[in-house]
């Protein structure tokens, strides 16, 4: 069965969750969801929130699939808890969909920040820095039993102000027995091919073994990338 929602994406001064929450503004607009920032009560500090694009609603069985994915999103990051992850806060739902809420941080990721800097070059010992914390954070993920799957320079923020990088993207993140631990790379398709080099070789199979090794892999290829 087809289905429309009439409006395809939330406007400033929109209200959520019976009014608690206050659009500001669209942050990102990905491939299957929209982030937008808001305020609580119109108050500080902001927050994020997150939630399926309308088209990924066309028919009514997309609604479970993509409230589903959103969910194992809340679930992997409310147990996944570390000062260099996301934080994440609450999620609801209105009408026939799911939000997620989590602390905004203020700052640029780090593949934006690569291109301002010279020659688009990490120092090494800064590079070193944010790599040493992600690992940290990363190792808290797989203490929770799970493979974040999509470690990259674009998921990863540097606060502004401090030599803090975070942990975001946790929309792939999966347990390790989970047998929807593959990449299906169709989904990439018309995306900027540089993506794929942080893919570990595990992600291209629907039967291959994948664990913590995998998340390395990607942080690997993400500090030769800075580099």
């Amino acid at each position: 069965m087809l289905i429309t929602f009439g409006i395809m994406a939330l406007q400033k001064g929109d209200k959520l969750n019976n009014g608690k929450y206050t659009i500001e503004e669209t942050l990102k607009v990905g491939r299957f969801c929209i982030t937008y920032l808001a305020t609580v009560n119109s108050s500080v500090p902001k927050v994020v929130i997150k939630t399926p694009k309308d088209e990924m609603y066309e028919y009514v069985q997309d609604i479970e699939r993509c409230n589903n994915n959103l969910l194992a999103e809340a679930s992997a990051l409310s147990s996944c808890k570390h000062p260099h992850i996301v934080k994440f806060k609450k999620h609801f739902t209105e009408g026939e969909k799911v939000y997620l809420v989590m602390e905004h941080i203020a700052g640029d990721n780090l593949a934006n920040l690569l291109e301002t800097l010279p020659d688009k070059i990490m120092p090494e010992p800064q590079a070193l820095t944010y790599i040493k914390q992600i690992g940290e954070a990363l190792t808290a993920v797989h203490k929770s039993e799970l493979v974040h799957r999509d470690v990259k320079p674009d998921n990863i923020i540097l606060r502004a102000g401090k030599e803090e990088a975070i942990l975001i993207g946790f929309g792939l993140a999966r347990g390790l027995e989970d047998i929807l631990t593959t990449v299906n790379l169709t989904i990439y398709d018309n995306l900027d091919p540089t993506i794929y080099a942080f893919f570990a070789p595990e992600l291209y199979g629907p039967t291959t073994n994948r664990g913590p090794y995998t998340d390395v892999y990607s942080l690997a290829a993400t500090l030769y990338f800075l580099l």
